[in-house]
């Protein structure tokens, strides 16, 4: 049995078909509220499909950070693993500063897309640094062209989850 620290109410319509050992679950779910750890949304709603041992996620909307997220994901039940894209729209960027300390100077909002791959769940850390370090490297070129990595180190927390530190130079607009 997972536990998940999370909070909140939430209503449902729900479809099941499929067979006892491979059901399908759909489900269009909304909540007023819902607390994560330290993360709070508002007006949140989904689509859920259960298939093949696998959660799928789309027209994930919710409103948090003082801004509103849109998405979709999908996680692989047999091993944990996940991938997520999610869309920011005028998020308050000093909302991450309990995440990211140095963001409670920074004045702004953000917009932009994100993708988050969770395939690196059970690999061993040396080959789960160098993955991370690979989707960091990639985000950043594509999304903030004028940053130059200067280096990428990771703390693991007491519970496994390794956390980047960047160190990066923005190079001045031409």
């Amino acid at each position: 049995v997972m536990y998940l620290p999370a909070e909140g109410v939430a209503a449902f319509t729900a479809h099941l078909t499929g067979t006892p050992s491979n059901p399908i679950v759909e489900a269009d779910i909304q909540s007023p509220y819902v607390a994560y750890e330290n993360i709070t949304a508002t007006d949140v709603a989904t689509h859920l499909k259960y298939q093949d041992n696998a959660v799928y996620l789309s027209n994930i909307r919710a409103n948090t950070f003082g801004g509103t997220v849109t998405g979709s994901a999908e996680l692989m039940a047999m091993d944990l693993s996940f991938n997520a894209h999610l869309t920011v729209d005028n998020v308050e960027v000093s909302q991450f500063s309990d995440y990211v300390p140095v963001l409670a100077e920074v004045d702004g909002r953000l917009f932009g897309d994100v993708g988050i791959s969770g395939d690196v769940v059970d690999m061993p850390i040396l080959q789960a640094k160098a993955r991370l370090s690979q989707e960091i490297i990639q985000c950043l070129k594509r999304y903030e062209p004028r940053a130059q990595i200067q280096k990428i180190e990771f703390e693991a927390d007491a519970t496994g989850r390794l956390i980047p530190r960047l160190e990066v130079n923005i190079l001045a607009s031409e």
